[in-house]
């Protein structure tokens, strides 16, 4: 074979120098081959297979693990390009080190069977694996409300819900499952009286998580002032700018920011390098402020946290852990204060960080969630 020599030399190490710009790619290992993937497929594949424990989770005393049917989306919003979804890192992996056999039904693939097909799919994972529980973390219309109900009645399955947008869509989305579950769990206080309204009483109040095994400290230099990571929704763009205006650097990543979305080892290494972390809690629907899961992943990560102020955020932790903003000025002077203040900063770190620690972990969050519904009676052993 002949050697490239002149421009073609030149053009053949320019494009490869594109194709390994590390920024883009990353080295992925499987067996003795060597891939080049794009960094969201990196962070899939190394996503793909859950975390095993040696735990044992065993809330209705059978003697061996609590087998779980999980129905979630595995990527983010259900699109491989945006990355691993919330829902894996928060629920998947987290039941997996608690000690809960879990059976993966990965809601956005089952979408690639027409019609019935996705519901099929799942009985029959249910059929074969006879799981304790099916426990469902809906995003639209991935699997048909009465398909739960199948589960529920055909098979004697407990079929329960995690609903987590009951602030602005449980008149037209929630509802619709109600008649096919065995319980539900919403992180809505205001929505408890509309599920007894509707007749529903087996419904717990729960609320979001972090997993420490991910979000932890890493113990690096500091190198930004601020940092929010999330997408650039209602009036998130405006408050950036208010802070730059104000001379502050804040680095953004998310979909729609200019610098992209962050992988999750990105997002993790950023907040650790970062004096103050941001959380906008607006939602991207409605006009209440509401907790969110950076709401305990930031704390996870030994960072203080500047976040904003809603009805809920004081029964998680106190503002001697966390701080809060109520407006777009009280935002700009208090990262000002902050910034200027490091022993406040630590002291915020250090409390934030034990009392995630202590109350807040995934699986703390989860283990006392089953438990609660084994007790009640709502789950039964197969």
């Amino acid at each position: 074979m002949r050697r490239p020599t002149g421009s073609r030399l030149s053009n053949s190490r320019s494009r490869a120098r594109r194709l390994l710009n590390p920024e883009r790619w990353r080295r992925f290992i499987v067996g003795s081959s060597l891939t080049l993937l794009k960094a969201q497929d990196a962070e899939v594949a190394a996503a793909e297979q859950a975390p095993t424990s040696q735990q044992v989770f065993d809330p209705l005393g059978c003697g061996r693990p609590l087998r779980v049917l999980l129905a979630y989306s595995h990527y983010d919003y259900g699109s491989k390009r945006r990355g691993i979804s919330y829902e894996t890192t928060a629920f998947r992996d987290p039941l997996s080190w608690l000690g809960c056999d879990v059976i993966e039904a990965r809601t956005d693939a089952l979408r690639s069977f027409a019609g019935r097909g996705a519901g099929e799919m799942l009985l029959e994972l249910a059929f074969r694996h006879e799981p304790d529980v099916l426990f469902l973390i809906p995003f639209k219309n991935e699997v048909r409300p009465e398909i739960i109900g199948r589960l529920r009645d055909e098979l004697e399955i407990p079929t329960v819900a995690w609903f987590s947008d009951d602030h602005w869509r449980f008149d037209d989305f929630t509802v619709k499952f109600l008649p096919h579950l065995s319980a539900a769990v919403t992180t809505s206080r205001a929505a408890l009286e509309k599920y007894r309204r509707r007749g529903f009483d087996r419904v717990l109040k729960s609320q979001w998580s972090a997993n420490h095994h991910i979000f932890r400290p890493l113990g690096l230099p500091l190198v930004h002032d601020c940092s929010f990571i999330g997408q650039p929704h209602s009036d998130r763009r405006e408050l950036v700018r208010r802070l730059k205006r104000a001379g502050v650097e804040v680095v953004t990543r998310g979909f729609g920011w200019p610098e992209g979305r962050a992988s999750l080892r990105e997002m993790v290494e950023i907040s650790n390098q970062s004096r103050l972390c941001l959380n906008f809690g607006n939602a991207s629907v409605g006009k209440e402020n509401q907790v969110k899961g950076r709401d305990f992943e930031i704390p996870a990560m030994g960072r203080p946290m500047l976040t904003a102020a809603s009805p809920e955020i004081g029964e998680y932790f106190s503002e001697a852990e966390v701080a809060v903003y109520r407006d777009g000025d009280d935002l700009v002077e208090r990262v000002l204060e902050l910034l200027a203040d490091a022993e406040r900063r630590e002291a915020l770190a250090r409390a934030g960080h034990a009392r995630f620690l202590a109350e807040h972990t995934a699986e703390k969050r989860l283990g006392a969630l089953f438990g609660e519904m084994a007790r009640a009676g709502w789950l039964s052993a197969r």
